[in-house]
């Protein structure tokens, strides 16, 4: 009992007897938040406004002693303190030797929130800046603070200028969660830290347009001495891979060049001394403007690029010699592995014809390459991840023009054409299909194939039916179109049934007096079409007595005589 009534009186010794300045010595108070905002202009100075954020439990504050400031950070003498209610009060700000920076508030802050505002200023040049490929790296501190923090935050106000602002990529950096905000004269990037340890110095990093800071960064380097220039290493870059893809371009004339001679065409196209100037400078642009941060420009230059890089042959169509028909066996034209044997050398392509079976290979690998580099680009957070990709544009007027499309049509390509034709009508029923070439006098080569469709029991008269390929020239390139040929003997029961079956249609002659021939188009110029039309006639002149079916007697047999007759008088009309 004694004991407990000493402490009492102790305690209410301690809180009238005592000094006033004694009993509001303790205080209580901890920081709730960190702020920042750089302010940068064009000549690379910038204005930092530290807000700091600090909560008073018990006691009263009158001053806070900050560390891990820069020495070129030069503190404005005022500053402010507001606090949750409104209220406004003067901070001095200055420096306690080297390491300190001391602000002190003239009134006691008692219980409640304030916010501790000062002001520094910063010479970016001085240490903030180093080169980062095209762009600039800007790294600002913010002081470590006695305790842990949530949501530390800093704001990048920068000037306008054509690449935005970005985070640097490094261990620093994880975690930060970035917000880019632009307008047409500034730009602001605000980095936001979840949390903060105690004693932990924040260095934040961004990267930043040369252009943004033009005005400093342009006359830095007319300071220096001429041997102290730094080089340019994109525009050597940029410089070397035009040049490699300037005598790519002179390989792919020279290589159409010899394949126009052998065909008797013409090449059209830049002469090559223009050709190899023109390309280089037109990728190395390219290269140089993505590697510089200007899409819009290096998306230009890929077209010019392609533009300079276009072929185009001139064809001149002879006339064919004579020739003679022969029948041949199908793998000997379908098959890849006899077709040496049967077409020329070089039936493949050449590996910059992306329309021959060599050159879709090398785009095919072309591509697979540079979506893969893109890819691991894009991982590493490169800036030009999409580069590999605009260089395989820039490829187009090399794979895409200048190809054998260009050229009169070949046996090759026409044996092409009527592959899948000559896959359907092999699994008809009631016709039998087989590819025939002709062989110029003098030549082992055809010079053209077709395929020749019989119906398993042909009416008298019928000579066969001919799917031909017929090629239209759209664009500089010839196009493969169709069309089915009905060969029959004048005077005979299949001319008779073609002419009653197709009373507008006026016969053509054929390869000898008495034959006449009946050309028709498929409605759709595909595959399936084609050989419905081929398998449709074939089995228009099937000879029908072979099922039992007899048509030439009665008046059958009188019709038949009159639509010969007229036949006749037609072809001879």
């Amino acid at each position: 009992m004694y004991t407990r009534l000493l402490a009492i009186v102790l305690v209410t010794f301690a809180a009238f007897a005592l000094p006033r300045s004694a009993r509001a010595a303790y205080s209580e108070w901890h920081y709730t938040g960190s702020d920042a905002r750089v302010i940068v202009d064009r000549d690379a100075k910038a204005v930092v406004e530290q807000r700091l954020s600090v909560r008073v439990v018990a006691g009263t504050l009158r001053s806070l002693s900050l560390t891990g400031y820069g020495a070129d950070a030069m503190f404005e003498a005022e500053g402010k303190v507001t606090s949750d209610d409104g209220g406004t009060f003067a901070l001095a700000v200055g420096r306690d030797g080297d390491t300190y920076v001391q602000a002190m508030t003239q009134d006691a802050l008692k219980r409640g929130d304030y916010v501790f505002v000062v002001r520094y200023h910063l010479d970016l040049a001085q240490g903030h800046l180093s080169r980062d490929g095209v762009l600039q790296r800007l790294t600002v501190m913010t002081p470590p603070l006695p305790e842990g923090v949530d949501g530390v935050r800093v704001v990048f106000d920068l000037p306008a200028a054509p690449t935005e602002p970005r985070i640097a990529a490094g261990a620093e950096q994880a975690g930060v969660l970035a917000t880019l905000r632009r307008s047409p004269d500034r730009d602001e990037l605000e980095l936001v830290r979840p949390h903060i340890s105690r004693g932990e110095a924040l260095s934040w990093t961004i990267r930043v347009d040369p252009l943004a800071l033009a005005a400093r960064l342009a006359a830095a380097p007319r300071a220096l001495p001429p041997a102290a220039l730094p080089v340019d290493r994109s525009a050597l870059i940029a410089l070397l891979a035009g040049l490699i893809f300037g005598c790519v371009a002179l390989l792919k004339r020279a290589s159409f060049a010899r394949v126009c001679a052998g065909a008797g065409a013409e090449i059209s196209g830049l002469r090559p001394s223009l050709l190899l100037a023109s390309s280089t400078l037109a990728c190395a642009a390219a290269i140089y403007a993505r590697l510089s941060g200007m899409p819009v420009i290096a998306g230009a230059c890929v077209a010019l690029t392609i533009a300079v890089t276009m072929l185009r042959a001139i064809a001149r169509p002879t006339v064919r010699g004579p020739g003679q028909w022969v029948m041949l066996r199908p793998r000997d034209v379908f098959a890849p592995v006899a077709r040496v044997r049967l077409w020329p050398a070089g039936a493949e392509g050449d590996a910059f014809d992306a329309r021959s079976p060599r050159g879709r290979r090398v785009v095919a690998l072309l591509t697979v390459i540079a979506s893969v580099s893109a890819m691991v680009l894009s991982r590493r957070g490169a800036d030009a991840a999409d580069l590999p990709l605009l260089l395989l544009a820039a490829h187009a007027g090399l794979f895409f023009s200048g190809t054998r499309a260009d050229l009169l049509p070949d046996a090759a390509r026409n044996a092409s054409a009527l592959r899948g034709v000559f896959d359907r009508l092999s699994r008809a029923a009631q016709v039998k299909v087989s590819p025939r070439a002709r062989l110029p006098m003098g030549s082992q080569h055809p010079d053209e194939v077709r395929l020749l469709v019989m119906p398993r029991a042909p009416m008298p008269g019928v000579f066969g039916v001919e799917v031909a390929a017929a090629w239209e020239q759209r664009g500089g390139s010839f196009v493969p179109a169709a069309e089915v040929l009905v060969r029959v003997q004048g005077d005979s029961p299949a001319s008779a049934k073609m002419a009653s079956r197709h009373a507008g249609l006026r016969p053509l002659a054929g390869r000898k007096p008495e034959e006449r021939v009946f050309r028709f188009e498929a409605e759709w110029p595909t595959e399936a079409a084609i050989a419905a039309l081929a398998s449709d006639l074939a089995a228009l002149l099937m000879d029908r007595r072979m099922k039992g079916e007899f048509i030439y007697e009665g008046s059958n047999r009188r019709a038949a005589r009159e639509a010969i007759a007229a036949t006749s008088a037609l072809a001879a009309g």
